[in-house]
């Protein structure tokens, strides 16, 4: 660009040409006016000489401001090096290009020699392209060439002025850039002979004909081309016609957006990554715009959902009804989400409750998150949905467990105690009557029965645990049902008779027969029975009765136990033989028990094969139960039963227990069966008497102190004196495993406390070597 200096106080050296010149500048002024690119003007000193219009609309320029260095212009007070760059600019005849932010607009700065028409650099052009509005500045570029020349090369972009037959009229210096040629060899050359042949044959100059014809506007083309010192560039292609003396051109624009097109292809890239990984989430994860509409969502928050959303329709909410945890209604705007996207912050772990369209109800976590562009504008949010309903449910689960594992300690303790008063009782009562012999016939069936029920308990919850940890062995024969009632009835008759109840029985006369383990069979019998009785009050009936069914095409047997008792809630009927379930509360209870019996009932019978129910028609209307069985086609074994007296024994036997009440009556009931008897308390002591008294039998105690019943065992087999002796241990824990361990230590029989006397009696005769009870 040629422009002329004024010196300071605007003095002007006057010659022949000074007229011309005034015209020449007063014509670049009035050019430079209509361009909306500001353009500033600087000598070689970078003092302002001159500016257009749009310099002063947009930096704020005045009159005043000419003859002042750049750098003190307000809207430019950030480029803190523009003076330096406009001396590097003058001193190297090189443009220089910087990315400029004014306000709320960006900018392409560049800053280029300006020469005289005789070619001598004058100073700098700095331009300042409005990149978000190149379109607009090109359509005000000034037509003159020689200025034309000027301000298109100060646009970054590669343009290209063709005249009707698409040929090169101007460019700028960045169009001969891109094309590796200099301005003498394309003057007035086809533009379509500067390319390889897909730039020959593209569609690009059939669309620049139409647009020259006005048949249809030009619209955006991407193109790819080898730059020679960039390599391949996407380009984007632009076009506008122009009109000068009746004559139609076409401006023809460059804009590189490789850099562009590769970030975006990053960013979808990266969309779809992060939409792949959402989806893989197995929580319930989704997005929406500022205003809460869903953008994505994944499978899970589908199942979630409880229905697929609408994208832009459905909001946050989807169609839930959201309670908080008290279970009050939560409005919609009072949610996470919605308090995220208003207040621009994230929210985690509030626990909320929503209510699908199909009624469910499910708990979860929320953990809404806003989302931001590069501006800091809100744009959207995500959220994850974290259900803890099976959390929830387990928590409670466990706090009812809880609460009835508490209730059911307490249950046992008042179980325990019950039986035991009595006994205290009595044998106080004993005590009072210095042991007469009417006081203790008195007093030995409470006793009796008391101890019995204790045993009971006990094995129950053995019964429990063996099934629990599956070491319960049937040992199944076919069995007449007639006979295994009548031993199951027996086996109740003092409770029932006690507490004078009538029962009757209706029997087949056919001999049905089921292949069962008759021991386990009369404890279901005998549960059940104990249940009829314990909930049916005085002069009460119980009936038992048989008959036969059809189920899945097998025959089976139907044994029923009706009662006539307190019936059975439609709320309690579902869980009357879960364990543990109980119909009152603990401090209104009036029936004794632990409420395993039914529980137990149940699983022996689903051992076997068969299935039980309850029935009832609700509170004092009764209550049957039905155990139902597969027949068999075998006849029932016949079982031999014969009363058979404890036999004498002649026995020496010595007692180490250290439980001294349990040793000394054990020693007593070993004298009244015949034998004679030491007792000692400890291991040591023990084995002292058991060398001086040279016993047939040691009866052993397992958990002692200090030294416990399988040392003990092991040292007594150690002295060969003593390797004929019958040693059994007799403790308080009975399990299966328990047993094996005592005869892998070397004992000969395993006894479970209290001892029956009958086992007893055989074990001291010595006719049950290795064996347990």
């Amino acid at each position: 660009m040629s422009v002329e200096q004024v010196p300071p106080g605007g003095a002007r050296k006057t010659h022949p040409e000074a007229d011309s010149i005034d015209s020449l500048g007063a014509d670049v002024a009035g050019i430079l006016d209509s361009v909306d690119v500001p353009i500033i003007v600087v000598g070689h000193d970078c003092i302002l000489s001159r500016f257009n219009r749009a310099a002063s609309d947009v930096l704020g320029l005045t009159p005043s401001d000419t003859g002042r260095p750049p750098s003190v212009i307000a809207a430019l007070a950030d480029l803190k090096d523009l003076e330096r760059l406009c001396v590097q600019v003058i001193a190297d005849e090189t443009p220089i290009r910087r990315d400029i932010r004014i306000g709320d607009r960006r900018f392409l700065l560049r800053i280029a020699p300006c020469t005289q028409s005789g070619g001598q650099i004058t100073g700098a052009v700095l331009t300042f392209a409005n990149v978000t509005a190149l379109r607009a500045s090109l359509e005000q570029a000034i037509y003159e060439r020689e200025y034309t020349k000027a301000v298109l090369n100060t646009v970054g972009s590669p343009l290209v002025v063709l005249n009707a037959e698409l040929r090169i009229q101007s460019a700028n210096r960045a169009f001969y850039v891109l094309f590796g040629v200099s301005r003498d060899d394309t003057q007035n050359v086809l533009l379509q002979t500067l390319g390889d042949e897909d730039w020959k044959r593209s569609d690009l100059w059939q669309s620049l004909r139409a647009v020259l014809s006005g048949t249809s506007e030009f619209e955006l083309q991407e193109i790819e081309r080898t730059v020679p010192s960039l390599g391949r560039r996407t380009l984007l292609l632009d076009a506008r016609t122009i009109s000068r003396d009746g004559a139609t051109a076409v401006l023809l624009s460059f804009q590189d957006i490789t850099e562009l097109k590769r970030a975006g292809a990053a960013v979808q890239e990266s969309e779809r990554r992060f939409r792949q990984m959402i989806d893989a989430l197995p929580v319930a994860v989704y997005t929406t715009d500022a205003e809460g509409r869903l953008t994505h969502f994944n499978p899970a928050a589908v199942e979630f959902a409880g229905r697929v959303p609408t994208l832009g329709e459905d909001h946050w909410c989807v169609s839930w009804k959201l309670y908080r945890p008290d279970g009050t209604p939560l409005a919609r705007d009072e949610t996470p989400m919605a308090i995220t996207l208003k207040e621009g912050r994230p929210l985690h772990g509030e626990e909320a409750i929503a209510e699908r369209p199909d009624g469910e109800r499910r708990w979860f976590q929320p953990f809404p998150t806003p989302l931001f562009n590069d501006a800091g504008r809100l744009i959207g949010g995500i959220n994850m949905l974290l259900d803890i309903t099976d959390r929830k449910q387990a928590d409670e689960a466990l706090q009812d467990a809880n609460r009835r594992k508490d209730e059911f300690l307490a249950l046992l303790a008042h179980e325990l105690r019950n039986p035991l008063a009595p006994i205290r009782t009595g044998l106080e009562l004993i005590r009072i009557s210095e042991d007469s012999p009417a006081s203790i016939q008195r007093v030995r069936p409470i006793m009796e029965r008391q101890v019995s029920q204790m045993v009971r308990l006990i094995d129950d919850l053995l019964d429990v645990s063996r099934i629990a940890s599956g070491k319960i062995v049937l040992r199944r024969a076919p069995s007449s049902v007639t006979e295994l009632i009548h031993s199951a009835i027996e086996a109740q008759r003092d409770a029932i008779d006690a507490a004078k109840i009538d029962i009757t029985c209706k029997l087949s006369e056919s001999p049905f027969v089921i292949d069962v383990d008759p021991t386990r069979f009369v404890q279901i019998l005998s549960n059940v029975l104990h249940n009829a009785s314990k909930f049916t009050p005085a002069h009460g009936k119980i009936c038992v009765s048989v008959e036969t069914i059809v189920t899945n095409n097998i025959p089976c047997v139907a044994i029923a136990v009706s009662d006539t008792g307190i019936g059975i809630s439609t709320a309690m009927l579902p869980r009357v033989f879960e364990l543990f379930a109980q119909a009152e509360a603990p401090a209104q209870r009036t029936h004794g028990g632990l409420g395993i019996g039914l529980a137990l009932a149940r699983r022996l019978v689903e051992m076997h094969g068969g299935e039980i129910s309850a029935h009832s028609d609700g509170p004092g209307r009764g209550s049957t139960f039905v155990i139902k069985m597969p027949l068999c086609e075998r006849v029932a074994e016949v079982a031999t039963t014969s009363n058979i007296e404890l036999p004498r024994v002649a026995s020496r036997v010595v007692i180490i227990d250290d439980n001294e009440d349990a040793a000394n009556t054990l020693s007593m009931l070993v004298e009244q069966l015949g034998g004679s008897s030491r007792t000692a308390y400890d291991a040591t002591s023990g084995l002292k008497v058991v060398k001086d008294f040279q016993p047939d039998t040691v009866l052993l105690d397992i958990g002692m102190p200090k030294i416990d019943g399988y040392e003990t065992c092991r040292q007594l087999r150690q002295q060969p004196s003593l390797k004929k002796i019958n040693i059994v241990a007799v403790s308080g824990w009975g399990q299966s495993h328990d047993q094996q361990r005592a005869l892998d230590a070397g004992f000969d029989a395993h006894l479970t406390k209290p001892v029956d006397p009958e086992v007893l009696a055989h074990v001291l005769t010595g006719n049950t070597r290795r064996r347990s009870s």
